[in-house]
């Protein structure tokens, strides 16, 4: 609330467009619906206009927290789209800082995680209020007569952020009571240190890079191996995230698991049986895992076709009068062309091994009638 009341103190002098979002998680029924119709109303005095999202969660979700949060942020870009929003505003505070670097740091996140809640995100979305404290924020509230009404679950201590906020810093503030601004001060130096190893980890990955077919990616490994550990492990986590288009990466134990590949101690590691990480010859692979084929598409003429899984645009030429629909895959075990084993001449093209479960093949009838970059009796594909 005093996010939003100062927010429309500001539209006027900034030429600020607003609009107020509440998400119902459709977890306390009654008592969310009120909330709702207060927000509601303070929109209405304000002149502001109003909108709702519910998502209908219940109480039975598992990891209830972050499905909450995870739906609301999709809440929130979903708000931005529709109303051509170019940011969103939450009312973050310095605690929540706090709460969230406790959180991470017991879990055993490492530098990347501990740079905190940032002040704007690359969506849009900006924290205003997260250089102030929750005392101060409620001390505005209340010299300005600003009401609200408090979500009765923020006093659950089964939630762990509850339990940080309501026992965990009370303890921390007998040490001492500056801890919160002193968490905070930690968080921006964790950020400047964090923003370094990413400038390092990012130039590691075009400079090792060997091949990159979007849901396969080849590294070399002697360029790896001559840079500090640290580096290492936030390019594995840069690869990582990209591959499962996660933005916050993968937990320590993961990248551990994977610097044990990098480093010859394992020859391969799945990660949430969706990325595998493997060695061959003097190169580090990363790779989608799972069902196959990775991709499957229709062609019903020739031409360019563009397969965004591999990031490759195929020339397709039918020959002696082969029409469509035809289907584009990814090869798969057991495939034979013209009477021999995909495979095998996958091999003879000298195709390296990770690549070749990723290899475009033309499927008419049931049957394979050509692979990208070889000639065949009745169809033609090759990359362009």
């Amino acid at each position: 609330m005093v996010l939003t009341y100062l927010m429309a103190r500001a539209s006027s002098e900034l030429g600020l467009r607003l609009g107020i979002l509440h998400v119902d998680h459709g977890i306390r029924g009654d008592a969310s619906r009120r909330d709702a119709m207060f927000v509601k109303d303070v929109s209405m005095r304000l002149s502001i206009p109003f909108f709702l999202e519910v998502l209908n969660l219940g109480n039975n979700v598992p990891n209830l927290e972050e499905h909450a949060r995870l739906g609301r942020y999709r809440a929130i870009t979903r708000c931005m789209r529709d109303n051509k929003f170019r940011y969103a505003a939450t009312g973050h505070t310095m605690d929540d800082q706090a709460e969230t670097l406790i959180f991470r740091l017991v879990r055993g996140s490492g530098l990347r995680g501990m740079d905190g809640i940032h002040f704007k995100r690359e969506d849009g979305i900006i924290r205003p209020l997260l250089g102030l404290t929750r005392e101060q924020i409620s001390s505005y509230a209340r010299e300005n007569d600003i009401d609200h009404v408090e979500d009765e679950t923020n006093r659950d201590t089964h939630f762990a952020r509850n339990l940080i906020r309501h026992e965990v810093i009370p303890l921390m503030k007998r040490i001492n009571p500056g801890v919160i601004a002193s968490t905070a001060r930690f968080a921006n130096v964790a950020r400047e240190e964090n923003q370094v190893l990413e400038t390092m980890a990012g130039e590691l990955i075009e400079d090792a890079a060997e091949l990159d077919w979007g849901i396969i990616k080849v590294f070399n490994l002697e360029g790896i191996l001559k840079r500090p550990p640290a580096v290492v492990k936030r390019f594995v986590i840069g690869v990582v995230s990209n591959l499962l288009a996660e933005a916050r990466g993968i937990d320590s134990i993961q990248v551990g698991m994977i610097m044990d590949v990098v480093n010859g101690k394992r020859s391969a590691h799945n990660i949430k049986r969706l990325i595998r990480v493997t060695r061959w010859k003097n190169t580090v692979v990363f790779h989608a895992a799972g069902p196959r084929p990775f991709y499957t598409l229709e062609v019903c003429a020739p031409g360019d076709i563009y397969i965004k899984e591999i990031n490759r645009t195929l020339g397709v030429e039918f020959k002696e009068g082969e029409k469509g629909p035809v289907t584009i895959r990814s090869w798969l075990p057991g495939d034979m062309m013209e009477g021999r084993k995909v495979s095998q001449i996958l091999y003879s093209m000298g195709i390296m091994s990770p690549l070749r479960q990723f290899w475009p093949v033309i499927v008419s009838r049931g049957k394979v009638i050509g692979m990208a970059g070889m000639d065949s009796e009745r169809v033609n594909m090759v990359f362009k």
